[in-house]
């Protein structure tokens, strides 16, 4: 089994800052949901989302391009993200974490799009 194929959140990033890509990490860890980086070519932050949330196990997906980070599911329309923001990557690994364990999302500080609550 590659890593890809392994019950993690999948972390799609171009261009990517590290210390987002730290803070998302942590968000996952720290909820003991595990998840993979993987460098991957993307106009958008949605569309890397959209391809994770489609290639993990989990079926939850993050794409960062720079410092903008979304997160999404698989089954949403490509474009139909959860959750959008370029600071606090914290909240949005932490929210993919609930959203693998079906629990409540955390509100994220400068969200820039927000689907469900």
């Amino acid at each position: 089994m590659n890593d890809i194929q392994k019950p993690t959140v999948l972390i799609y990033a171009y261009m990517h800052y590290k210390y987002a890509t730290d803070a998302l990490c942590a968000g996952l860890e720290e909820e003991g949901v595990p998840c993979k980086l993987v460098e991957h070519h993307g106009a958008t932050a949605a569309d890397l989302a959209f391809r994770a949330a489609q290639d993990s196990i989990l079926h939850v997906g993050i794409g960062l391009h720079g410092s903008d980070a979304a997160m999404t599911i698989d089954g949403l329309r490509k474009g139909d993200i959860l959750f959008e923001t370029d600071s606090d990557w914290k909240t949005i690994g932490t929210n993919a974490a609930h959203a693998v364990k079906k629990q409540r999302f955390k509100q994220i500080d400068n969200l820039r799009k927000e689907r469900f609550r």
